[in-house]
């Protein structure tokens, strides 16, 4: 049973004063009143009951069961007495009692370094992420202050990109974190050397960064158009030959705009394939290139350029020196003879009887030959009136 004041009471009901006094014999309280905490004995005088004995009668008493508490100023449920912050209203209960506690953790604001995340309350390193491991955003590095975000959080990220540089393949670049495929450039396509094939390891870099080079020579294979040569990458017109021209590289094309040629021996500006555009017939002689008729003598010394039969025309005439070529000049010396039909050495412009190997003159022009053996002899050869002797009488038949 706890302690019993004697209450003074003014004519309108309130009390005037309260002083602690013993109850004497008959002074019981009534059993029906006792539960509120005061009673009226025979005397008509007025009890008041302190339940916890701390001097503060259950009718002031905010908490009548609790010894060490009366007051509650703030009304948040926590007494003064233990209330730290006893004129604000909170529910802290970690670090202190009685505190404001917007995010509703447990640790009062003053303390919580995450005022709004009930999952996070202490920052040991005073980097903005949180000590407790399974909270939001935890702290990888408690001890040691870092803006990591993207691999862990809290650790030190030297170049400031997100990533801590214990994962960070290029810890002063802050345009680069993660190499994928390991071959030194990073993930990152817009950043600093940026890898265009993050799944395939490759050493290229002249037009792209990071891609399969398998002859080393920057360019990436799928935009090499000679992968297996380092010293070509381009051929514009598909040959097979580079148009990289400088000292030291291998099948250079001398002509990259023409398919059709890549090499040019004597410099002569005709490629040396003979059947390609403007083909050099003679790639070792810089003087000449073309062979129209193919026949193995250049245009310029071909008489015949394009007649492969023929190729000389000592004489001039138009007809070719060779016996067996086409329009064979039978006279090759003699600019003013090339046939000999009947064969009897004798020209047909200078041969009377051209297809008559047996006659070749007619002096007096009567149309039978001077030779005398041959067909159709002329028996008088200087006249032209006469040409048959029947009778052998020396006088022509004409006559």
């Amino acid at each position: 049973m706890g302690e019993w004041y004697h209450a003074e009471i003014f004519s309108n009901g309130s009390i005037k004063s309260i002083s602690k006094n013993t109850l004497t014999g008959g002074d019981t309280p009534d059993s029906k009143t006792s539960g509120i905490g005061s009673f009226q004995d025979s005397n008509h005088d007025y009890y008041l009951l302190d339940g916890d004995r701390d001097g503060h009668p259950n009718l002031f008493d905010v908490f009548p069961s609790d010894s060490t508490e009366w007051e509650d100023t703030d009304l948040d449920g926590y007494g003064d007495n233990r209330d730290a912050c006893e004129t604000q209203s909170g529910t802290s209960t970690i670090d202190r009692e009685g505190c404001p506690d917007a995010d509703g953790d447990g640790v009062s604001n003053q303390n919580d370094a995450f005022i709004l995340d009930s999952t996070q309350q202490y920052d040991s390193d005073i980097d903005g992420y949180g000590d407790n491991q399974s909270g939001n955003q935890p702290d990888s590095c408690t001890n040691e202050a870092g803006g990591s975000y993207r691999d862990r959080f809290g650790c030190k990220d030297t170049d400031l990109d997100g990533q801590s540089d214990l994962n960070d393949f290029l810890e002063f670049e802050p345009t680069q974190w993660n190499d994928t495929d390991g071959d030194g450039f990073g993930d990152n396509l817009y950043g600093f050397q940026g890898d265009s094939c993050i799944f395939d390891a490759g050493s290229s870099f002249a037009n792209k960064f990071g891609c399969p080079d398998q002859d080393l020579d920057g360019w990436s294979d799928d935009e090499d158009d000679l992968p297996s040569n380092p010293t070509q990458w381009i051929d514009r017109d598909g040959d097979g030959y580079g148009e990289n021209t400088s000292i030291g590289a291998i099948d250079s094309d001398a002509f990259p705009s023409d398919g059709t040629q890549w090499n040019d021996t004597d410099g002569d500006g005709h490629g040396d394939n003979p059947f390609g555009t403007e083909g050099d017939w003679f790639p070792n002689d810089p003087t000449r290139w073309q062979d129209s008729d193919r026949d193995g003598v250049a245009d310029e010394d071909d008489a015949f350029p394009n007649e492969k039969s023929q190729t000389m025309d000592t004489d001039g005439d138009g007809y070719g020196d060779d016996a067996n070529g086409s329009n064979p000049d039978a006279f090759p010396n003699d600019s003013e003879e090339w046939s000999d039909t009947d064969g009897d050495g004798i020209g047909n412009n200078a041969d009377a009887f051209p297809f008559d190997p047996s006659q070749q003159t007619d002096s007096d022009g009567d149309g039978f030959g001077d030779n005398e053996r041959g067909s159709g002899a002329d028996k008088f050869p200087s006249d032209s009136t006469q040409w048959a002797d029947i009778d052998g009488d020396g006088y022509g038949d004409n006559a």
